[in-house]
């Protein structure tokens, strides 16, 4: 049985091999102050993304609905119904992007969507020259404008399920999300689409997939507070009952050397089941609050980023978590 409610509370520590004060010395040793005075502000150098989308026969699939987005900033059903972009009579899109994008840990993917097809979120492999601080920081670089050709839709299917709680009540806002089961399989793979498709749970607790493979899906249910689900090979023919069971949360704090919170960093949770699931971001004063997505020990791992090229780490001790 699982616990009902748990509040975890884990301080990490980081160790900083310096004796400025953080808010100093986690500048970037390559910005530059800002410019006194009525300088112009520099224009923003833009590049272009752009690629065809097709169906698994090569015909292009027009008034697909494309987004250059992080993959969590919208469900498919919001990209469908308010697209970035839609394809043109020969499947083609556009887009124009920073070609120094800043730095972010969702940064965004390429979102597409249709009609009758599976939906996919697919990473940007972009075209990169060096600027001209490559002397200064070699690891810096701005992207090119990129063609990244053909990109496939495979054909799609419709799930349907409910999410209850333990007590068999309907549990409204939980995010599901669809993704091919031999993607992440080491032996059984197959074609690289990069399925995608995410929904969230109803006042009902019913969820739609609408645009997800027809077969071979694996399903990911979390909702803050309750503990993650996980389930492998679904079947699309029948409605799917997904029981999530009460869950709670890991507060705690980031410290430097001095035990002054350190702003900024990300938490990370790595379960001793599976791996790191989700992130956190420190507020001014180094608090987090991650959900506690499993039964199980844990072990937690803060990283503050000096520069571009640059981060600091600490794990903390295994953390003992309820148990089912």
């Amino acid at each position: 049985r699982l616990m009902t409610q748990t509040r975890v509370l884990a301080v990490v520590s980081i160790a900083f091999a310096f004796c400025l004060p953080v808010s100093a010395a986690m500048q970037e040793p390559d910005a530059a102050k800002p410019a006194t005075g009525n300088a112009p502000a520099v224009p923003t150098a833009m590049v272009h993304l752009r690629g065809r989308i097709v169906s698994w026969d090569g015909k292009p699939i027009v008034g697909a609905a494309v987004a250059l987005a992080p993959a969590k900033s919208m469900t498919t059903a919001e990209l469908l119904a308010n697209p970035p972009q839609v394809t043109g009579a020969d499947g083609s899109f556009d887009f124009t992007a920073p070609a120094e994008p800043p730095e972010t840990r969702d940064p965004p993917v390429l979102l597409v969507a249709a009609k009758g097809m599976a939906s996919i979120a697919r990473s940007v492999a972009w075209n990169y020259e060096k600027t001209k601080t490559a002397t200064a920081n070699p690891k810096k670089q701005r992207a090119r404008d990129t063609d990244i050709k053909e990109v496939v839709l495979p054909d799609g299917a419709r799930l349907v399920g409910r999410v209850r709680d333990a007590d068999g009540k309907p549990i409204a806002g939980a995010m599901v999300v669809a993704r091919d089961m031999l993607e992440s399989h080491r032996v059984l793979q197959g074609p690289r689409f990069d399925s995608y498709c995410r929904t969230r749970s109803d006042e009902q607790g019913i969820f739609q997939l609408a645009n997800t493979l027809p077969n071979a899906v694996n399903l990911d249910i979390s909702l803050p507070g309750y503990y993650r689900q996980q389930i492998e090979a679904v079947a699309i023919d029948s409605p799917l009952e997904v029981r999530l069971q009460r869950g709670g949360a890991i507060l705690g704090r980031v410290l430097d050397h001095e035990g002054r919170g350190v702003a900024d960093a990300t938490v990370t949770a790595n379960y001793e089941r599976r791996g790191g699931v989700d992130m956190a971001r420190t507020d001014a004063d180094g608090s987090f609050r991650l959900n506690l997505d499993r039964p199980a020990r844990y072990r937690l791992t803060a990283t503050k980023s000096i520069s571009r090229s640059k981060s600091l780490s600490k794990n903390s001790d295994v953390l003992e978590g309820p148990r089912a």
